[in-house]
């Protein structure tokens, strides 16, 4: 078993995610994607640091800023995770709000908020210190609560002590739908309107 496999899946899936990420971060959003959700297709294990998968991201902007939220899914286990990457302004608030919240509900652990609609998601959270990115730490399933907003909502909102950021969902049916296909991942509001 490889040391990769040793790790928690939920670990697992939020390092497939980072690293997609920062395979992606280096590319400039262009005026007609920032805000616009879209498939970025499939990262190997080289591309990917050890790490394969599908992804979807949307770029947006934060105090002037571009940040990108990524949702990458990975065979094995056909969950995925999510992770939003972005330095200066936005990684020394993700750290100040991860400060803010720990310990709240959990000891030890920090939960944000992101508001879907008019759902509220609290998630378990983390920022990697190697690439200052913002990660939602769990297991999400494809047909769970969050995987559903995501592909049928209309306005998402970070919201932190010291945060904040709208999410736009704007092709995130389509971007997200394709990522958990190609993953192997079913996705019923997916496969329900042939996304």
């Amino acid at each position: 078993m490889s040391i990769f496999m040793k790790i928690a899946p939920a670990a697992r899936t939020a390092i497939i995610a980072t690293a997609m990420t920062a395979m992606l971060g280096a590319l400039p959003a262009s005026a007609a994607t920032l805000g616009v959700w879209e498939y970025d297709g499939y990262t190997d294990e080289e591309e990917g640091e050890g790490n394969a998968g599908w992804s979807a991201s949307v770029t947006m902007n934060h105090n002037g800023e571009e940040v990108m939220l990524t949702l990458g899914c990975s065979k094995p286990g056909k969950q995925f995770g999510i992770t939003i990457g972005g330095r200066g302004k936005f990684e020394k608030a993700s750290y100040a709000a991860i400060k803010a919240t720990k310990g709240k509900i959990e000891p030890d652990t920090s939960y944000l908020d992101v508001y879907i609609d008019d759902q509220i998601f609290q998630m378990k959270s983390m920022v990697f210190d190697i690439n200052g990115e913002l990660g939602f730490i769990d297991d999400f399933k494809p047909n769970g609560p969050v995987a559903n907003a995501f592909v049928r909502g209309s306005n998402a909102e970070l919201k932190a002590p010291g945060l904040q950021l709208k999410i736009p969902l704007k092709n995130s049916s389509n971007a997200i739908c394709k990522a958990l296909k190609k993953c192997g991942a079913k996705q019923d509001y997916c496969a329900s309107t042939g996304r």
